[in-house]
């Protein structure tokens, strides 16, 4: 039996893409390959017509289009691929899916082509770079489909037929592409967002098997006008991408601390690379005063290792309090500077002095990572109990030099013992060690007297209130 049929297997709304992909093939030099184009549907329970299946059983190559995978319109491309590679050796079969999201599960382990942008106006649906279409995956899938030509049907004049196939797969690689773009621009987009949405997108997408992984400065942030409501924000017209770093300058100063872009590193950090135990477990309260949980609810990752990542902040029950809400705030700031004292400041604290400096070089560096994780988590139960915004707190104590005083004695300690922890933990050795143990010395010192009149100065504001 001659197998000399390219088969293109597409959903309905696709047909666009498919039309165009079969009139690349039809224009190609000297093709002698056949075009099946399925035009029809399949309903719950039916067999695959016999037209469909005469068609696949002479199916040299099949090519799937894959934009929505997700909807239940991509079954059908996996009947008709199961019935081809039924009805062909694996050694016979050529298969691929011309996508422009995330390869089609049906497709994992193979070799697919993905719609990149090749003029500036594409971005919107294919994203940044924009390259040259001979440069472009869909120039490669089209060469592919020469290269199938030649073998199934050498030309007669090897040298002039592979000169015109460059042109030709050049220009039709930009029509495929406009037609992928024309597609995805007319669909109706009809995916309402009520829940605040952060779209995160890392383009080194393996950053997360660094000794002490933390999202990378350049990762790209967009933000819906949801998000920017709960945080009290002017929605920017047009919206526009920010960097992870931005993303954390706004986040501070609209909450008096970056807690929730820790939250957020904290969680993405954990679902990686394809962990099924994200934390998602936080709370956090917004400056609109109201309560979300916030849930990873999509990870997506590219050939190129880029990685989209989708967070939802979704309102739920706030935790119960009553009466005033400066006690709360009280209480919130009391349970703090409780915490941070019996890690750091009590008898057999967890993180004591002298437990530290007895470990060994390898031990020290798990307990180091486990503390920055224990300090995100007890800033983050104080943004969930109503420490969000720290400057409320600052109010209740007073806005006068001593309190603006113990604020500031925090921020200067701590990050120079972080930087000294992140040093060693991604390079363990005596030498950072002792980098650490000095930092160490001068954190603790400097939140000892700290941590006492921060305390003093809360307890003695809510005894106000009894």
């Amino acid at each position: 039996m001659a197998l000399n049929i390219l088969f293109i297997s597409y959903p309905s709304e696709d047909g666009i893409i498919a039309d165009s992909i079969s009139d690349a093939v039809k224009a190609m030099p000297e093709n002698k390959l056949e075009v099946f184009l399925d035009r029809l549907y399949i309903k719950g329970g039916q067999h695959i017509p016999d037209k469909i299946q005469n068609a696949l059983k002479k199916t040299s190559y099949f090519v799937a289009v894959g934009t929505d995978v997700a909807r239940r319109n991509f079954d059908w491309c996996g009947l008709e691929l199961g019935f081809y590679e039924g009805s062909h050796p694996a050694e016979a079969r050529l298969e691929t899916c011309l996508y422009h999201l995330t390869i089609p599960g049906l497709f994992a382990e193979k070799v697919c082509f993905k719609a990149e942008s090749l003029k500036l106006e594409h971005r919107g649906e294919f994203g940044d770079p924009v390259v040259a279409p001979n440069g472009s995956e869909f120039f490669s899938f089209l060469n592919g489909v020469a290269e199938l030509n030649a073998l199934l049907h050498p030309p007669s004049n090897p040298s002039d037929y592979w000169s015109k196939v460059k042109s030709w797969a050049e220009q039709w690689a930009g029509q495929i592409t406009d037609a992928f773009f024309n597609a995805l621009q007319t669909r109706i987009k009809n995916t309402w967002y009520p829940q605040a949405r952060l779209e995160l997108v890392i383009k080194q997408g393996e950053f997360y098997k660094a000794d002490f992984p933390t999202i990378p400065e350049d990762a790209e942030i967009t933000l819906s006008a949801s998000f920017y409501n709960i945080f009290a924000l002017a929605v920017p017209t047009p919206i526009k991408k920010l960097s992870w770093s931005s993303f954390i300058e706004l986040v501070k100063e609209s909450t008096g601390s970056d807690i929730l872009a820790k939250i957020v590193s904290d969680i993405v950090v954990s679902a990686l690379p394809a962990k099924a135990n994200a934390k998602n477990d936080f709370v956090f309260q917004a400056p609109n005063g109201m309560f979300y949980r916030v849930l990873l609810v999509m990870h997506s990752v590219y050939g190129n290792k880029r990685r989209d990542l989708v967070i939802y902040m979704v309102e739920t029950r706030e935790k119960v309090k009553g009466g005033e809400g400066k006690t709360t705030i009280l209480v919130a700031g009391i349970v703090l500077g409780s915490k941070y004292r019996s890690i750091f400041l009590e008898k057999n604290a967890k993180y004591a002095r002298d437990h530290l400096s007895a470990l060994s070089v390898d031990d020290l560096a798990v307990q180091l990572s486990e503390m920055l994780y224990d300090i995100d988590s007890i800033n983050a139960d104080a943004a969930s109990d109503g420490l969000a915004d720290y400057s409320g707190l600052q109010d209740l104590l007073g806005s006068t030099e001593r309190v603006k005083r113990i604020f500031k004695k925090y921020w200067d300690v701590y990050p120079p013992m972080k930087n000294a922890v992140v040093q060693f933990v991604s390079v363990p050795c005596p030498a950072n060690q002792q980098n650490f143990l000095l930092a160490y010395d001068d954190f603790l010192a400097g939140i000892r007297v700290n941590n006492t009149e921060f305390l003093r100065l809360c307890l003695d504001a809510y005894q106000k209130f009894l």
